[in-house]
């Protein structure tokens, strides 16, 4: 035994000053727990969402822009997206061993 406390005499004295340095270290830093810090800047956070909130009902929309002519003026200038076929019929298939093409986006029924 005593062999073995001077065998490894720098590993025991470097765990036994991590030891006192975890204490002294949790004995400085105070009785505050990080539920307490938490809870804070939750309540923090939930404040600021709820005053955004707040600020977002009392806003108003003034009807009268869509009468302006300047507003009636505008032009839609959109084009209309046509359908592309989309997609393999079995995506895991090689490559080339398919004999059906793409499948169309939209399919139309056709019920007589």
């Amino acid at each position: 035994m005593k062999n073995f406390f001077q065998n490894n005499k720098n590993i025991l004295i470097t765990v036994i000053i991590l030891i006192i340095g975890f204490y002294i270290f949790k004995y400085f830093k105070g009785a505050t727990s990080p539920a307490e810090s938490l809870d804070s800047s939750v309540v923090s956070a939930g404040r600021d969402v709820v005053d955004l909130s707040n600020s977002i009902k009392n806003a108003t929309l003034d009807s009268s822009l869509f009468s302006i002519p300047t507003y009636k003026a505008l032009q839609d200038f959109s084009t209309e997206i046509t359908l592309q076929p989309i997609g393999r019929v079995n995506p895991f298939s090689p490559i080339g061993s398919e004999s059906i093409q793409a499948v169309p986006a939209q399919t139309t029924s056709t019920k007589k």
